[in-house]
């Protein structure tokens, strides 16, 4: 942004009156110190993370909302994605079903699950994600811990797809710890990575207490790490005893 006024920009929700009246509003900041509101955004509740698209010169942002939860007693945890050039104007939310789906309670063995964020960011003509899954140990949706799965999209027009592994489950891009490790309980990443070299690093937080902070055998600790893997290294093509891969005709430039 030419207007070093506006450096800085977040996008920060306002609890108003009750919980279900907050916005995500449009801050700015010359120093990342002092911010200045400057447009009401979009109505949703709690979780965000809003990150640059490069490629497109926009910016992208998933929010939490709510929807009535088949079991009756408390709202269902969903998100939806937007994209907007100014901060001001947004798309028309993209409702995102696919993630915290009744699979994945059945594969693990929870109560429920629900999408409770996540972050994002665009690699090329398309997007990954790293969802924060909540899986739920008790019947007031509350309790339970959280891991990070792997998604992506196309163009954001659709819901996002999710990666599974051979053994068909959610691809775990950050599995949370075995009992009693200090990562056992709860994940949370960045809104998005940062390229190191030839290496992708995004940041996540962890914790040993779950989301209701039962007792664990190391309640309470908590620490900031990174995972990081090749650059763009999301995918390779696997033969059996033999094979080809045609590509697109391309020019060597003697640094590949």
């Amino acid at each position: 942004d030419p207007d070093t006024s506006k450096r800085y920009k977040a996008m920060i929700w306002n609890q108003k009156q009750t919980r279900t009246d907050g916005s995500y509003d449009y801050y700015s900041s010359a120093d990342g110190i002092t911010w200045k509101f400057e447009a009401a955004g979009v109505r949703g509740q709690d979780v965000l993370t809003m990150v640059y698209d490069p490629y497109n010169d926009e910016y992208l942002m998933t929010y939490k909302i709510s929807m009535v939860s088949p079991m009756g007693t408390q709202n269902k945890r969903t998100h939806s994605t937007v994209v907007s050039k100014d901060l001001i104007n947004w798309s028309e939310g993209v409702r995102q079903y696919s993630v915290g789906t009744p699979a994945d309670t059945v594969e693990e063995g929870m109560i429920r699950t629900d999408g409770y964020g996540n972050g994002m960011y665009a690699l090329g003509d398309s997007y990954v994600s790293l969802n924060w899954r909540f899986m739920m140990d008790d019947a007031d949706s509350f309790g339970g811990i959280l891991d990070s799965n792997m998604l992506f999209s196309r163009d954001l027009t659709e819901d996002w797809q999710r990666l599974r592994g051979e053994d068909g489950k959610a691809f775990l891009a950050i599995p949370s710890g075995e009992y009693g490790d200090p990562d056992d309980g709860q994940i949370y990443t960045d809104a998005g990575p940062i390229q190191m070299g030839n290496e992708t690093w995004w940041y996540y937080y962890a914790e040993s207490s779950d989301h209701g902070y039962a007792d664990q055998p190391n309640h309470g600790r908590a620490y900031s790490a990174y995972a990081k893997w090749r650059r763009n290294g999301f995918g390779s093509m696997d033969f059996g005893p033999g094979g080809t891969l045609t590509t697109e005709q391309f020019t060597m430039m003697g640094n590949e």
